[in-house]
């Protein structure tokens, strides 16, 4: 399914921010193309739609069953002044000349294939839709004279797929489950977790922050015919690709729930916000950048390890705790279990491979672990 792109204000946004977003459905309803100004009115709750002069169509998404094919008009900005095929690529362009930069250029056209598995793109699932995330970069290349005219820019892509399918109604046979079955599935838990804005009222379609902004992030369990659960995050890490064995890489919560953050770095922004509901966890982290980033912009993923327990189970490692005003608090109100915080930190549960959520027994515990990882989103100066 091809998605058109309507990038709003397409020149304004770039030198002003120097980021565009672009958001593109396959199998979703009507509509199908999604401004700037559109987006944006989702997450206000206004209607802002553009029309006429101040929208440039130049970008389009063709969402595939394994990748997404990105279209990209030469005349990118709509000045009359054609980019190059070598200025554009997408987030983890490498030595591989067939994925991840222009491979065919024609009609004033430039086409990227990106599959969902290579050039670091991202993965979500929420309960209406998969979503794969890329970000598609404009770099341009100074003069002869080491001059430039134009900013670089960081495009948003996305393919969102529906998780819900219409069915025949004709009758399932057999219309029961083995009980192994249905033990195994009751077994396995939906741990995820989200971008949210900054109210905390809805999910972030998209993430653009500036450098220092707060990143909001909720963390949940859909416990289903399950007894009461409580959700944890036990660690945390940003890292500039999917890969979390790659550097640069920051552990921000480590130690079985420890926001490591504020104690680094003396952030006041980042911590667990006290728990409302004992099947999500709310924590905000303040927006950086590696040292070694571009100047323009700086591409983060982060991957957490989360956890949930029966609510009638406790154990010192099930915590989330805040450095705040030089001691550890805690987001259950339980401050006595954060004391060990500042030791050194056990060994970092992402270092060890997580296997779907089946349960665990440990010191008569049973403890559902799942990793989850969201990005890519971009930090701007």
């Amino acid at each position: 399914m091809e998605c058109l792109v309507t990038v709003f204000g397409l020149l304004l946004s770039l030198l002003l921010f120097g980021v565009l977003n672009v958001e593109c459905y396959a199998n979703a309803p009507s509509p199908l193309v999604k401004s700037m100004s559109e987006l944006g009115a989702k997450q206000s709750g206004s209607n802002g739609a553009c029309s006429g002069q101040s929208c440039l169509r130049t970008v389009a998404v063709k969402c595939g069953k394994s990748s997404m094919e990105v279209q990209v008009k030469a005349d990118l900005f709509g000045t009359g002044v054609p980019v190059e095929a070598s200025e554009l690529t997408v987030l983890a362009a490498g030595t591989d000349e067939h994925f991840c930069r222009v491979t065919v250029a024609e009609d004033a056209q430039y086409k990227i294939e990106v599959p969902f598995n290579k050039c670091g793109t991202g993965f979500q699932m929420n309960d209406d839709w998969l979503i794969y995330s890329n970000l598609l970069l404009y770099t341009p290349t100074p003069s002869p004279y080491r001059i430039l005219r134009m900013s670089p820019a960081t495009i948003p892509i996305q393919c969102w797929f529906s998780r819900k399918f219409r069915v025949s109604s004709q009758a399932v046979v057999p219309t029961w489950a083995p009980f192994s079955s249905t033990l195994s599935q009751e077994s396995k838990l939906d741990l995820g977790m989200k971008l949210m804005t900054s109210d905390w009222s809805s999910e972030l379609l998209y993430g653009v922050y500036q450098l220092g902004e707060v990143i909001h992030v909720e963390a949940s369990v859909e416990m289903g015919t399950h007894m009461p659960l409580r959700v944890y995050v036990d660690s945390c890490v940003a890292t500039q690709s999917p890969d979390v064995n790659t550097s640069p890489r920051y552990a921000f919560i480590e130690n079985n729930g420890c926001m490591m953050d504020g104690l680094i770095t003396s952030s006041t922004d980042s911590y667990f916000l006290p728990r409302l509901q004992n099947d999500r966890l709310r924590f905000q982290l303040e927006a950086f950048m590696f040292h070694d980033s571009p100047s323009n912009a700086s591409v983060l993923f982060v991957t957490c390890i989360l956890k949930a327990v029966l609510i009638t189970q406790s154990s010192p490692e099930q915590r989330a705790c805040s450095f705040i005003d030089g001691r550890w608090r805690s987001a259950d109100d339980t401050d006595q279990v954060c004391q060990s915080c500042s030791h050194s930190a056990s060994a970092n549960s992402l270092d060890q491979p997580v296997q779907y959520n089946q349960p665990s027994q440990s010191d008569q515990q049973t403890v559902w672990k799942q990793q989850a990882t969201l990005g890519p989103f971009v930090v701007q100066p």
